[in-house]
């Protein structure tokens, strides 16, 4: 999914994505780290999964990948396993989650100098991931709230010096149901435009729900190898709907047996 017709946030994920993967073949084209900045968790699991796939192979996971929390993990001992070869795995991936840590109060200069020292050596056997979702970025980074911009500029100053910076921007509605079609068409299917917006319209941009939601609609719709607004009214207007009406059952179940108390 590359070229200019798609917004940030795909845009950015693409070019990750093939960085990822030439790094496979040639080392030299892949980054010591990356800050996967942005609260767009679609995205997010989409870069997960590719360097995953890239970099961890299933009978050595245990060995091979980590995950960490900096409210949990100080940054000094993330580097410390970075800088430590794996006696059981020839590559080290490791995501670090909680990485608002390093710019709450306090100057952190011990932490960043740490970074600083890490990165001007690394260890060409590990790829460090740092998780910066305690950004939002719109689809339209104009609009980015000043606090959230400051948070970048100072992200991209530190962290940004030595990393790749990752933006994981909020999918836009016209970048939803683009995603939508070109998926249905990669399982053989042809996608309506006006089912596409109503699908994306229905689950407010929401990416995650509407990948999960598409996937029904793909099982629902192969033997006619045609998503139609109808089938998204059906199967995706009609479940809210009826979500709705059992969420108004249960609750007024649990009022009237209050009322008998």
């Amino acid at each position: 999914m590359t070229g200019s017709r798609w917004g940030a946030g795909f845009s950015s994920v693409s070019r990750f994505i093939a960085e990822i993967e030439a790094g496979v073949a040639d080392a030299g084209k892949l980054r010591a780290g990356y800050v996967l900045a942005g609260d767009e968790i679609f995205l997010l699991d989409r870069c997960r999964a590719a360097v995953i796939k890239a970099f961890v192979p299933a009978d050595l996971r245990d060995f091979c990948l980590s995950d960490l929390d900096l409210t949990q993990t100080s940054i000094f001992e993330v580097l410390d396993r970075a800088q430590t070869p794996s006696l059981m795995a020839p590559f080290q991936v490791i995501f670090i989650r909680g990485v608002r840590q390093l710019y709450t109060r306090g100057a952190k200069k011990e932490e960043f100098a740490a970074l600083d020292r890490y990165f001007a050596s690394p260890n060409p056997q590990a790829l460090l991931l740092f998780i910066a979702d305690f950004l939002r970025i719109p689809s339209d980074a104009r609009r980015m709230d000043l606090d959230d911009k400051n948070r970048f500029e100072r992200l991209t100053e530190t962290l940004g010096q030595h990393c790749g910076v990752v933006e994981l921007a909020r999918v836009s509605e016209e970048d939803g149901m683009r995603w939508a079609v070109a998926k249905a068409q990669e399982a053989g299917l042809e996608m309506e435009t006006d089912a596409a917006r109503e699908l994306v319209d229905a689950l407010g941009a929401d990416m995650m729900l509407i990948a999960s939601e598409l996937e029904k609609l793909l099982l629902y719709t192969a033997s006619r190898g045609k998503i139609t607004l109808g089938d998204v009214e059906t199967m995706v207007l009609g479940a809210k709907q009826r979500t709705l009406y059992e969420l108004t059952d249960a609750i007024s179940a649990r009022v009237s047996s209050r009322r008998l108390l």
